[in-house]
């Protein structure tokens, strides 16, 4: 969420792989469908959680 470039490669790599899951016969789309949701929400929910323990314009944990 903070670097796009890195966020556009995340998503191109995972979609590559969830292809050849689906292509090899490994994994039903319903797997591969919800495996993408519940990446998503764990990635939203550590991101909101972090913000709200650390945000971005404060001071670091360790610093005074």
């Amino acid at each position: 969420m903070h670097n796009r470039k890195a966020g556009a490669i995340a998503i191109l790599y995972a979609s590559l792989v969830a292809f050849t899951r689906l292509y090899a016969f490994v994994h039903y789309p319903s797997d591969v469908i919800a495996g993408a949701i519940s990446g998503i929400a764990c990635a939203v929910s550590v991101f909101l959680i972090a913000e709200r323990i650390c945000p971005a314009g404060g001071s670091s944990l360790g610093g005074q």
